[in-house]
């Protein structure tokens, strides 16, 4: 239906979240007009498709604002942004309403009885509610834990980023069709990459949410160290919201023999991924065991196909044994330790332009957003 509209609900900024934005741009394809209204954490740069139409509530304001502001703050953003989704919904009278995560599940709860028509509701949760903060009797917690719940019995169509995630939620008045989108990275996004070589170190490399469980301090521990020859660098790209275990690292990083064998950047915005890590020739795609989300992680790991994409073999936590990874001839199962990192990284530098290729040409002809998307695509009604 060329004239059809959908509108995409996120309760914060697409490009913070490249499995919405990878959506919205082959969404675009399919529908006449798509409207996005999000929170503006941070300034706009993507070049988004002509029939995708922005809408913004609020001012500009990063998560770190938002979260240390006051709760009347937080309390006036919430409403502000209620009061947009109500008018936007009610003035386009979209076909299609695709919610992203609890709280637009919330504020859709507190709109519904004054949404014209019935609107096709199709929710995505990129992250699972933690039991560990259910259990905290926290009162916004309980909240968005019983929207979804509420939405789950709304919605026509559900999907989650890895299949592993679906005993965490509540399907008890679910009656519609489900499907899972895994979190590739799309082809319209990581293209024309050319064959990766080793010329000099070689650089294993994060990017992502700087904090603890990711196997961070394991790697600093273990450097320096060589692969076939080559010093071994390790890359971190991202944001860290604990200034104390930041001030952590960047201690441990001092206490080893080669502090410079380790760089921290800021994080990039999804555009310039590609760019940022033009130098990098493994990708670090580690999570720990400590919580739901990421002993589900699956096939919902951003790090772990972006790499693929890039063409970088990559290095996972072995205790999550997902037989989604044990395919890959191009990842690895490591420990954060000398022993098991040094024993894996020899491996890849001795194989590394094959592994390379490898990688690259599944992400072509498999692990990208395009060919996981089409099927999801079929289940709606008016695409």
């Amino acid at each position: 239906m060329a004239r059809s509209k959908i509108l995409v609900v996120l309760y914060s900024h697409p490009e913070l979240f490249p499995p919405t934005l990878n959506a919205v741009i082959n969404l675009a394809e399919r529908y006449g007009e798509v409207h996005l209204l999000y929170r503006p954490h941070k300034r706009d740069e993507w070049v988004w498709p002509s029939n995708v139409h922005l809408h913004p509530s609020g001012k500009e304001m990063t998560i770190r604002q938002f979260m240390s502001g006051s709760t009347g703050t937080r309390m006036a953003t919430h409403a502000r942004f209620v009061r947009d989704f109500l008018r936007l919904v009610r003035r386009l009278k979209p076909e299609t309403l695709l919610l992203y995560d609890a709280y637009p599940a919330l504020f859709y709860r507190a709109i519904r009885f004054f949404v014209p028509g019935k609107p096709f509701v199709w929710y995505h949760s990129h992250d699972v509610i933690e039991g560990k903060d259910l259990r905290t009797g926290d009162r916004t917690i309980g909240l968005l834990k019983s929207a979804e719940k509420f939405i789950l019995g709304e919605a026509g169509l559900f999907t989650l980023p890895a299949v592993e995630r679906k005993p965490y939620y509540d399907l008890s008045a679910f009656k519609g069709r489900y499907a899972t989108i895994p979190n590739f990275p799309s082809r319209k996004v990581f293209h024309e990459l050319g064959p990766r070589k080793i010329s000099g170190p070689i650089t294993l490399a994060f990017q992502g949410s700087i904090c603890e469980g990711r196997g961070l301090e394991g790697v600093i521990a273990s450097l320096p160290m060589q692969a076939a020859g080559h010093p071994v660098r390790f890359s971190i790209t991202g944001f860290c919201n604990d200034p104390a275990y930041f001030q952590r690292l960047k201690t441990s990083i001092a206490d080893i023999a080669d502090p410079g064998a380790v760089t921290i950047r800021e994080a990039v915005p999804y555009g310039r991924l590609q760019e940022a890590q033009k130098d990098a020739h493994v990708g670090w795609a580690y999570y720990g065991m400590d919580s739901d989300m990421d002993q589900s992680i699956g096939t919902a790991s951003n790090k772990f196909f972006e790499a693929c994409a890039m063409g970088l073999p990559v290095l996972y936590n072995g205790d999550n044994s997902f037989e989604a990874y044990r395919r890959f001839e191009w990842a690895f199962p490591v420990q954060p330790s000398r022993e098991s990192l040094s024993r894996q990284m020899q491996f890849i530098a001795e194989h590394y332009e094959c592994l390379s290729a490898k990688a690259r040409d599944q992400f072509l002809q498999e692990l990208n957003f395009e060919i996981a998307f089409e099927a999801t695509m079929k289940l709606l009604p008016d695409a």
